[in-house]
């Protein structure tokens, strides 16, 4: 009985035993902790893309499809030191306009760069009309065009693989297995007067 006492008060192993529960929740913590802060700074790598790449924009007073292309290739340095291949990541370029006389905005051009997935959040009927081009106001969030307005949106997609690649990260975060971090800019007035001629047709 005795024996059987001094067994059953004998505490030295305690320590070790509630380490060894604790450990799993340490680090289940320190994963989440790591990668939520990596998430947040993808996150704002895709908004820097996509605003960096405005910004270029709205200084021109003509650009092409090329020129254009080339603004979009700078999207894998701006988001250092995440790494994307050409067909992980995708911009798109929106511009918006009401000309004297027309009473609506309407999408006048849209150019897409690189082969990631990911549609526009705008309306764009190659070729189309004005009015099959017009503007829904809840796209733009009721922005309200001035007549002789030009504004500019540019969007980002870029493909992102958690740090620490297991179902438990991703169903934390919310994300697919194929995930893609999207951003679009807050609409932006070309800063040289205005973006004069479609791309496709300037030199």
């Amino acid at each position: 009985m005795a024996l059987l006492t001094r067994f059953y008060r004998n505490e030295s192993g305690v320590a070790f035993m509630e380490f060894a529960f604790a450990l799993p929740l340490f680090l289940i913590l320190l994963m989440g902790v790591i990668e939520t802060t990596n998430f947040v700074y993808a996150n704002q790598k895709a908004e820097s893309a996509a605003t960096n790449i405005l910004n270029i924009i709205t200084l021109q007073n003509e650009v092409s499809t090329a020129q254009l292309a080339d603004m979009s290739s700078m999207l894998p340095e701006i988001i250092r030191p995440f790494e994307v291949s050409l067909d992980e990541y995708k911009v798109i370029v929106t511009t918006m306009e009401r000309p004297l006389g027309v009473p609506f905005g309407y999408v006048r051009w849209q150019k897409e760069f690189g082969g990631a997935p990911g549609d526009s959040k705008f309306d764009f009927v190659d070729g189309g009309t004005r009015a099959e081009n017009k503007v829904k106001p809840a796209q733009v969030n009721n922005f309200a065009f001035v007549p002789g307005d030009q504004i500019v949106y540019v969007e980002s997609y870029f493909h992102y693989t958690p740090v620490l690649d297991v179902q438990l990260m991703r169903d934390i975060l919310g994300l697919e297995n194929d995930s893609y971090l999207y951003h679009v800019t807050a609409p932006a007035r070309p800063r040289a007067n205005t973006l004069r001629r479609d791309p496709d047709d300037a030199g």
